[in-house]
């Protein structure tokens, strides 16, 4: 909120550029949605918009749409077909989206795709609706690409009997990238990156 009053009073000085008037609008556009869909909480941190088509993580201040791209809310469900794309795909999608719009769309990280999972799941448990519908669920590109290799022992027997050494799990590092399911948080960093998957892009409201 000290955010959206500084952005404000920015504006008043005439201080403001074009791409910041367009987020400064999003934020406040999405958080008179979230007071209007206060029926409709799932808990202290996370909320649902007020036509339902939004996820909005309060503490973390971030908007996911409910429906993976390709799909779209029609105030009950997720309709169309979902875009299944690569990783570089799903990238220059999110690139895309952000100069069209003038605000910062992003393929999210593991952790944030793990805590969305975990929120609409538990959702679901105590108030029997999901924050996730279940046609929007399945594997999802993440934006995480490290590799760490520090604790790899090379002269385990198992990275033996398979003939992994330090050199070539950079090379598969490379060649691979994180994708979570969502249905349940599970996360593979051993997803090929030409796998043609589900695309979530999230939106920050700073």
């Amino acid at each position: 909120m000290l955010g959206i009053v500084r952005r404000a009073a920015a504006v008043a000085r005439g201080a403001l550029t074009v791409r910041a008037w367009r987020r400064l609008a999003l934020s406040c556009w999405l958080g008179l949605w979230t007071i209007a869909g206060s029926a409709e909480t799932t808990g202290r941190d996370w909320a649902l918009s007020g036509d339902g088509a939004y996820v909005i993580h309060r503490d973390a201040r971030m908007a996911w749409p409910r429906c993976v791209e390709g799909t779209a809310w029609n105030g009950r469900r997720c309709t169309g077909a979902p875009l299944l794309m690569d990783r570089q795909e799903a990238l220059a999608l999110a690139r895309a989206r952000s100069e069209q719009s003038g605000v910062t769309w992003r393929l999210p990280h593991v952790k944030e795709l793990q805590q969305l999972a975990s929120a609409s799941a538990l959702a679901s448990s105590r108030d029997g609706a999901a924050l996730l519908p279940a046609a929007s669920h399945g594997w999802c590109w993440s934006a995480t690409a490290v590799v760490d290799t520090r604790g790899f022992n090379e002269y385990n027997y198992g990275n033996v009997s398979r003939g992994l050494n330090k050199a070539n799990v950079n090379q598969l590092g490379f060649l691979h990238g994180w994708a979570v399911n969502t249905v349940d948080g599970e996360a593979r960093g051993d997803v090929p990156k030409r796998t043609k998957l589900s695309v979530r892009l999230v939106l920050p409201l700073d």
